[in-house]
């Protein structure tokens, strides 16, 4: 059954430089109040719709629970467009007051913003990683030439906790994510078996079933 969300969360909005950062609260009709935080990446100009495409999951969180921290990072206000110089944007962002938890959160990210969040995952803490069609390193150079004139490095991070890649279409075995080709099904293995869970869908409320239901099999 497909879970609906019946009340708007509060919003909480707060501008750090360029970029910006919005609290929202657990619904008010919700039951309960987790302490895991969820936290959505968004590169301003990487991604279609920003954080707009972010919006109906984090309705239905915040009606199962949970707050979330929208982040938008400006690379006009990073120290450099390079991958070090987003990831301490992010890092700001994630350090405001507003947004502290004694938690790490579990990170959602997509298509370009993606690589933001792998470089912040190879270097600090998260309880959980979701990747939504996201961008293979190999191929940012291509899809983002402003900011990678050349082919970046694959990056070399293990699964040291749940995460899972959402993708809209099938993949070929040549296009698969790192994460996938990598820690995903190997020949013979079940989906739910692999280090990293490949779920097929969109960010829509289907999607975001799928993506509940891994959270609660991994108790996030």
């Amino acid at each position: 059954m497909l879970f609906r969300c019946s009340s708007r969360p509060k919003q909480f909005s707060r501008r750090l430089g360029r970029s910006a950062s919005s609290f929202r609260a657990v619904a008010p009709s919700s039951s309960r109040h987790l302490a895991l935080p969820l936290a959505f990446l968004a590169v301003k100009g990487w991604d279609s719709h920003g954080t707009k495409d972010w919006e109906d999951w984090i309705s239905r969180f915040a009606a199962r629970g949970y707050s979330s921290l929208l982040l938008e990072v400006d690379p006009a206000a990073a120290p450099s467009a390079s991958l070090d110089g987003l990831e301490s944007e992010l890092i700001r962002l994630l350090r405001d007051p507003s947004a502290s938890s004694p938690f790490p959160p579990l990170l959602f990210a997509s298509s370009g913003s993606s690589l933001i969040a792998e470089q912040y995952v190879s270097s600090h803490p998260l309880s959980g990683l979701c990747l939504v069609d996201p961008v293979n390193s190999s191929s940012a150079h291509k899809l983002l030439p402003r900011f990678f004139p050349k082919p970046l490095d694959d990056f070399n991070y293990e699964p040291g906790f749940p995460i899972t890649v959402v993708e809209s279409v099938k993949k070929e075995a040549d296009e698969e994510h790192r994460l996938v080709r990598e820690f995903g099904p190997q020949e013979g293995e079940d989906e739910e078996d692999a280090l990293v869970r490949r779920i097929q869908g969109e960010r829509d409320e289907a999607g975001w079933q799928k993506v509940m239901d891994w959270m609660d099999e991994n108790s996030l």
